[in-house]
């Protein structure tokens, strides 16, 4: 079983670094091949009811599972499920078990891009949790910010961050100043 660093920023939110032994390979193949890259809109990212979540500004690109066609890829990202549930399990305090909301999406946030307020779990009150897995961390800026709690954390790259999604946890994402940051994201019920 794999060993995690586990940092407790709150009762609801945690980090666990040193999440996968692909982050390497995963990220060179994210930057070196062509890739169907799409400008995220908050049905996209989120799926229906676009109305309640118009004040959802978000600039980021958003790689869908269904547009992916390198198998490479493909390989990398299924080998993340098997960690998560391990991540998941120790944070879950119930123990219970969790269906995916989504397939996994990986967004792209280049210089200027970021992401306005919200709660995940505005559009499906089903949602319990939301897996957010930092594949780099040689940007600048693009840290996260819970607005309640007053926490902005930049994790390290190969970091997984797990949080209640419920509105306690409203977050933004500051804007990116410099690089290009990934973040490989899902929910779950």
């Amino acid at each position: 079983m794999h060993s995690f660093n586990k940092i407790e920023l709150s009762d609801d939110i945690c980090i666990y670094e040193d999440f996968s032994d692909n982050n390497e390979a995963l990220t060179d193949l994210l930057s070196s091949i062509d890739l169907p890259w799409n400008l995220a809109t908050p049905t996209e990212a989120l799926g229906i009811k676009e109305k309640l979540y118009k004040e959802l500004s978000r600039s980021s690109y958003i790689l869908s599972p269904f547009s992916i066609q390198d198998k490479r890829l493909v390989k990398y990202l299924s080998m993340l499920f098997p960690s998560a549930i391990a991540c998941i399990k120790d944070f879950a305090i119930d123990k219970q078990i969790f269906t995916w909301y989504n397939d996994i999406e990986v967004l792209k946030y280049e210089k200027g891009q970021y992401m306005n307020e919200h709660y995940d779990n505005a559009l499906n009150e089903k949602i319990k949790f939301s897996v957010f897995y930092y594949l780099n961390d040689d940007y600048e800026g693009g840290e996260i910010v819970f607005v309640h709690k007053g926490i902005s954390v930049k994790p390290k790259k190969n970091s997984v961050l797990i949080f209640s999604s419920n509105s306690s946890n409203a977050h933004k994402v500051n804007p990116v100043l410099s690089g290009t940051k990934y973040v490989v994201t899902t929910f779950l019920l």
